[in-house]
């Protein structure tokens, strides 16, 4: 069995996978949504409670915008499952343990994480909580006191040039790349949802079973955005994954436009924020 090292949130995006193939894609979902959070939310631990009637995950991802392990890792559970990938909320503690000896943990190394199933390997811990910088305290010194600068010769008095205006600073480094980032993300949008249009398309045109499996696999994606699901698609999916009868193409094009009909009708179901992500971050319709 694969010995994985699990994967952390971190201002270095490695998308460098020394990883089995098929473990390559909820992966990089895992990646996809740890980024999203950290873009879209920042880590407070002094962020309040959700106030009273508000859904946690919704308040926090589209009101406050800020929170701490609790909230990114439930935020993070639902949006991978949307993607179709197994994930979990875990809780406990995150503390370094040296490999001899003991250490001490304290209540608040208390943490929450996310952990996605990998078929053939097991629950995989992913840590979806954007890391972040405590201030550095100044090092203990007492007042400021000026350096004492050394005895020179005294020197004819001389007329001193003013000094020129000093050079205003440059732009910042971090609004440059943010924005660049953006305009990455943005340029990226269509480009996420033709490339799901272009495999469903490539999906129907596959032999029968092969087709008709992926459309029960497009509608188990439909069904965590409220999708209802069609029991010919499931009846056919089973048929065409466990039985030797080779579906025909009438059956092939029945189990198509009932999913491509339900996903049509969960978009114009879903809020306008919700079908932004429904459209151009899964590429779903």
């Amino acid at each position: 069995m694969e010995t994985l090292v699990p994967y952390y949130a971190s201002s270095s995006y490695d998308t460098d996978f020394n990883l089995p193939e098929e473990f390559a894609g909820p992966i990089r979902d895992a990646q996809a949504v740890t980024q999203l959070l950290a873009d879209l939310c920042t880590y407070d631990p002094d962020t309040p409670l959700t106030p009273e009637g508000e859904d946690f995950v919704s308040y926090f991802l589209t009101e406050s915008r800020r929170g701490y392990c609790m909230h990114f890792a439930s935020a993070g559970v639902l949006l991978l499952r949307q993607l179709g990938v197994p994930a979990r909320y875990v809780t406990g503690y995150a503390a370094e343990i040296p490999s001899l000896g003991s250490t001490l943990v304290p209540d608040e190394a208390a943490h929450a994480w996310v952990e996605i199933y990998l078929d053939g390997y097991g629950w995989y811990p992913v840590d979806v909580t954007p890391a972040y910088e405590e201030d550095t305290p100044a090092p203990d010194g007492g007042e400021d006191q000026d350096p004492v600068q050394p005895e020179t010769p005294e020197t004819p008095e001389e007329e001193t040039p003013e000094p020129e205006p000093a050079a205003p600073e440059a732009e910042s480094p971090r609004l440059l790349w943010g924005l660049v980032l953006a305009a990455a993300l943005l340029a990226a949008l269509p480009l996420r949802r033709w490339t799901g249009r272009a495999l469903r398309r490539r999906g129907q045109k596959l032999p029968p079973n092969r087709s008709v499996i992926c459309a029960y696999r497009y509608q188990e994606r439909l069904i965590p955005w409220g999708a209802a699901p069609s029991e010919l698609v499931r009846e056919l999916g089973g048929k065409a994954r466990f039985s030797q009868h080779t579906l025909t193409e009438a059956e092939r094009q029945a189990a198509w436009a009932a999913v491509l009909a339900e996903a049509r009708e969960t978009d114009g179901r879903l809020p306008w924020w919700k079908r932004l992500a429904f459209r151009w971050l899964w590429g779903l319709y």
